[in-house]
Formats: C-alpha cells, structure tokens, sequence
C-alpha cells in the first residue's frame, strides 16, 4: 500500500483539528444519506483507499457499495478493510458501467486533482440513476486550513496534487454551467469542503 496518497495521510492523520475536520465531513454524509435503504446502490468514484466507503457500509443501511479508483495499492487497501464492499480498477474519465447503474454516486474530493473534471462530470453523471454528491476542498479555507497545521506551507496550504482550486461559489458555477440547470443543485458546506447534490 502506498501510505504516500494523501487521502491515506488525510484519514490517517494524527491533527485533532484535521480529525475533527473529517469527523463533521463524515456525519453531513450521513445525514445525506439517512432517508437512503439496504437496496440503494452506490458507486463511490475515485473510493481511494475506502475510507468513506467503509464508514457508510458500518454507519448507514447500505450495503450495496462499488468503489472504484485508478491506483491498484490504494484498492487493495480498501479491500483489506472491509472485504464485503466491491472494488475495481477502473477510469473516471470512461467508466466500464452502464448508464444510471447506480442509485448514487458519490465522488467525493476527487475533481481537484483532475486535469478534465468536465470529462469526469459527464461520466458519474451517466451513470448515476438518481443523485450524486460531489465534494472539493473550499478554497481558499481548506488552504488555510494546512497553513494552520503547518502544511504545505511553502506553497501557502496548497497542496502540489491539487490541479482546481474551487471557492464555494465557483465550484456551485461550474457544476450548474456543465448540467446547464437540467437537475436541482443544493449547495452544502462543511469546513473546508463544499459539497454539491445533483438529484436527477
């Protein structure tokens, strides 16, 4: 497993502020998720090392989760944490699934490292059936954030994987100008991310 991802860093981090900082990131999913049953069925992509995969699998009622990810280590990793969750290499930019096979799809923290985010826009949407919640880092909070923490503080909390850089209101701009205002958009924050529900 490569502990150099920094979404393993992020999970693994032994920051109280950071600690806490997920923490919240994990109960708004929750609710977002609440009125959600066994048979819902979620594609977390971009799943990283499974993290929030596992965290929904143990903390909600569904259990009909496929994670998918680029980086082989990072999904054997997933897998080694909860064996009952489904997961496999596969792109963002041309997923091997079927238009709307999925209830949900989440893609959570995953846009801003991509160089064509409109590109992996277009796919989660393909084959989300009903909703997808999309987060990003909220800049220039989530910057300032690792300042505090005393990272990445030669490039002023900016971390070097970061392509996009997404303030809450650019980044609810650039999902309603891609979507064209076809579906209802809500905008929810929780600091530092923003977070976006397209319900189709």
């Amino acid at each position: 497993m490569n502990e150099e991802t920094s979404n393993y860093q992020k999970y693994n981090s032994k920051n109280k502020l950071k600690q806490i900082m997920i923490k919240r990131f994990q109960e708004k999913l929750l609710k977002l998720l609440e009125n959600e049953n066994k048979n819902t069925s979620i594609l977390d992509a971009g799943c990283g090392e499974g993290f929030i995969a596992d965290y929904i699998y143990n903390n909600t009622k569904i259990k009909n989760i496929t994670g998918i990810d680029i980086n082989k280590d990072s999904l054997d990793f997933a897998s080694s944490i909860n064996k009952k969750i489904k997961y496999k290499k596969d792109d963002i930019y041309k997923l091997s699934f079927k238009d709307k096979q999925f209830d949900i799809v989440m893609t959570l923290e995953v846009l801003e490292h991509l160089d064509n985010p409109k590109k992996a826009l277009k796919e989660i949407i393909r084959v989300a059936k009903k909703k997808l919640i999309i987060s990003v880092p909220n800049e220039p909070y989530f910057s300032l954030g690792n300042l505090l923490s005393l990272k990445n503080v030669c490039r002023l909390g900016n971390p070097p994987d970061h392509i996009n850089r997404w303030s809450k209101n650019k980044f609810e701009r650039f999902i309603n100008n891609e979507i064209n205002n076809k579906y209802k958009t809500t905008v929810f924050t929780s600091f530092s991310w923003t977070i976006i529900v397209i319900e189709k």
